[in-house]
């Protein structure tokens, strides 16, 4: 019995002795027994290159030790940090002071989008050239044709490159020096192709006073108004034709008077 109790002693200080051997879960050469504080992530062990993760990777219980604080690290290149001001740290166009283009973007980090681009700033209280908008539209600040004009410049039609301030006006029923007139000065150089001008004015001229006047109806020495084929015609030649029976028959009476007094 003695024997049996000596025996079962030594078996329970021999179990109690002898450690038990851990998996290298991740098999990074650490386990849980030498130090591995995540056996599940092969990056991380005693002694691992410590990276700016959040992650304790060399298990001494200090995290990111030797990296920059968050915000003081330039992650676009721009020169500038979000300490620094910066307002999106992974675009290089965007910093303070960066020049503001049109693109819906705070480009220099000073709040406000698009204001040194659209001069009106978004403001409703300033009109433009470009057909009463309240100037809050940035696309009147844009040329959209190319054309050398944009809305606010006065280009009334900017998606026509012919159509701008002082360009060459043209017949075509459009106003292309964005005057508010259609066609003046094509009208003007031409000057009579419509019937208004100098040649429907000359063909109305000639023909009336021609054929009233002028060809056929020319007054002989006697002021009687004569056709071409000789007739005394109209009001003229009728007064006329009675002036001549007048005196023809003055002489007669004169005549037969004397006639008279002779007899």
């Amino acid at each position: 019995m003695t024997r049996l109790l000596t025996l079962i002693a030594l078996s329970s200080a021999l179990a109690v002795s002898t450690p038990a051997v851990a998996a290298d879960a991740d098999g990074d050469g650490y386990d849980s027994t030498r130090g591995d504080c995540n056996d599940a992530d092969a990056t991380t062990y005693p002694g691992a290159p410590e990276v700016c993760d959040g992650v304790d990777n060399d298990c001494d219980s200090t995290i990111d030790e030797g990296c920059p604080p968050a915000g003081s690290s330039d992650d676009d290149g721009d020169g500038y940090t979000v300490d620094d001001g910066d307002c999106n740290d992974a675009d290089a166009t965007v910093y303070p002071g960066a020049e503001d283009v049109r693109d819906g973007v705070d480009n220099d980090c000073d709040g406000e989008i698009d204001e040194d681009a659209d001069p009106s700033g978004g403001d409703s209280g300033g009109g433009d050239s470009g057909g009463g908008d309240d100037g809050s539209d940035p696309t009147d600040r844009e040329d959209l044709d190319g054309d050398g004009y944009t809305e606010d410049d006065g280009d009334c039609d900017d998606l026509d490159p012919t159509v701008h301030p002082g360009a060459e006006d043209v017949e075509d029923g459009i106003d292309n020096d964005c005057d508010g007139e259609l066609d003046e000065d094509a009208a003007g150089d031409d000057g009579g192709d419509d019937g208004a001008g100098d040649d429907g004015g000359d063909d109305g001229g000639d023909d009336g006073s021609d054929d009233g006047h002028t060809d056929d109806g020319a007054a002989d020495d006697s002021g009687l108004a004569v056709d071409g084929g000789g007739k005394i015609s109209g009001c003229a030649g009728a007064g006329a034709s009675y002036s001549a029976a007048g005196v023809f028959g003055l002489f007669g009476l004169t005549a037969l008077m004397g006639r008279r007094r002779r007899d």
